[in-house]
């Protein structure tokens, strides 16, 4: 099995893991400083809080030059209390109007610092006011030299390009769980755009990469879409933004936007496409249904499901042979881990952060997948994966939520307690 390597958070989120209040929206504007070293940004956050609080956390960057902080509140802007609490946490301090209200608008002015000649922002640099495992809509305004590129998450909904700079809007009216930041001039990238069903993917490799490797990415991305579309459900964008990315291996993912390294970029053009149809899987289960952060279950349902949803493409399009053998492979990897001192049930897997962690995730859990695929029945499957899809697509989700869907899809009244066991216990 060829090692595949994921970052769904670039950072650890401990310190508002238990929220005070939630984000609903964003309304962001992003102006690149003349002088190229700051980002200007004003945001326009709408929170709500369900219980009477006096504070709640925020995760925002140290380094951001905060300007101002008002209370938004028809048309008038009132000055909000705040204070820092450690490193990249901000402490807001509710006025009575805000506690009374329970939804309320803040609007942040600040400045981000930038030192490189490509800025690729994730939730991991908190380069905007965030909370912990928070799913959102959005609409985010760029306003860039002419000759620059500009991206982040969603559908670009309106550009004006004049003689000197360019204005973009993207928008999400689906939930999305993070907000990546693209902007760099355009010839530090090689750019291929290619249509498929309907979506835009835009690929945007470095001049060093191999030339033929855009075309690979295309092909095989509408390809990917093409399947999941039909087997699983609509994919929820009009475009899907995938770039290079020399600073890590693996893949960094994101609803609708999706870095990957250098590595990845290698890998393809030796013809190994794990890691890329891994990514390319997460836009339905990962970034399009999102596992809820560090509840039991989150390691499978956010890299086991992806995977085996990689192994149902590899069936479609390779045929049942190609399928046994990558799931022969994921078997023999947990058997050579099964009844060893690491062995350990999934569902008590807190972070994959040793190799045999790795293998039950990438290894024992698409087995377990594919034993309750036997289980219920190919029909039963094929209804379960479509429905619960549309059922769950932009929301949190837990494992309780996920073995409950299973519930109406078992005939037998066995498969769901079947399902636990294969969860809960070593081996199969």
């Amino acid at each position: 099995m060829n090692k595949i390597i994921l970052f769904l958070f670039l950072m650890p989120f401990f310190s508002n893991l238990y929220p005070q209040a939630i984000i609903n929206s964003y309304d962001i504007y992003v102006v690149q400083h003349e002088s190229k070293t700051h980002l200007l940004i004003n945001a326009k956050v709408s929170f709500e809080i369900d219980n009477p609080v006096d504070t709640f956390e925020l995760l925002f960057s140290s380094k951001n030059q905060v300007e101002n902080i008002a209370h938004y509140d028809e048309n008038h802007y009132k000055k909000v209390d705040y204070y820092s609490k450690g490193k990249d946490t901000m402490v807001i301090i509710l006025s009575e109007q805000m506690k009374k209200d329970k939804k309320f608008t803040i609007v942040f002015d600040y400045m981000y610092p930038v030192i490189d000649t490509i800025i690729l922002l994730d939730r991991g640099h908190r380069w905007y006011p965030m909370i912990a495992d928070n799913i959102f809509t959005f609409k985010t305004h760029l306003l860039v030299p002419a000759n620059y590129i500009a991206l982040t998450a969603g559908n670009l909904i309106n550009e004006v390009i004049s003689d000197n700079l360019i204005s973009l809007t993207y928008e999400s009216t689906v939930h999305v769980f993070k907000l990546p930041l693209f902007i760099t001039n355009e010839k530090n990238y090689v750019v291929k755009e290619c249509k498929c069903s309907n979506i835009n993917t835009l690929v945007f490799l470095l001049p060093s990469s191999e030339n033929s490797a855009a075309d690979t990415i295309c092909y095989n991305t509408c390809s990917f879409i093409t399947h999941c579309n039909s087997a699983i459900g609509e994919y929820r964008f009009n475009r899907l933004v995938l770039v290079e990315s020399a600073e890590f291996d693996g893949a960094n993912l994101g609803s609708s936007f999706i870095t990957l390294g250098s590595d990845v970029i290698k890998n393809l053009a030796a013809g190994y496409n794990e890691q890329l149809f891994m990514a390319l899987a997460s836009q339905w289960y990962g970034a399009g249904i999102f596992p809820k952060l560090f509840c039991k279950g989150f390691w499978f349902l956010s890299v086991s499901v992806p995977q085996y949803l990689r192994l149902m493409y590899i069936q479609e399009t390779k045929g049942e042979e190609a399928f046994q053998k990558e799931l022969n492979m994921c078997l023999d990897a947990y058997k050579k881990v099964e009844g060893s001192k690491n062995d350990m049930p999934i569902i008590e897997i807190d972070f994959p952060n040793t190799k045999e962690k790795g293998i039950l995730i990438y290894g024992k859990g698409v087995v377990v997948l594919d034993l309750l695929r036997k289980q219920m029945g190919e029909e039963n499957w094929r209804i379960f994966t479509k429905d619960f899809y549309f059922e769950f697509s932009g929301r949190n989700i837990t494992l309780k939520e996920f073995t409950g869907y299973i519930d109406k899809y078992d005939n037998s009244g066995k498969t769901t307690k079947y399902f636990f066991k294969l969860l809960e216990e070593k081996g199969l």
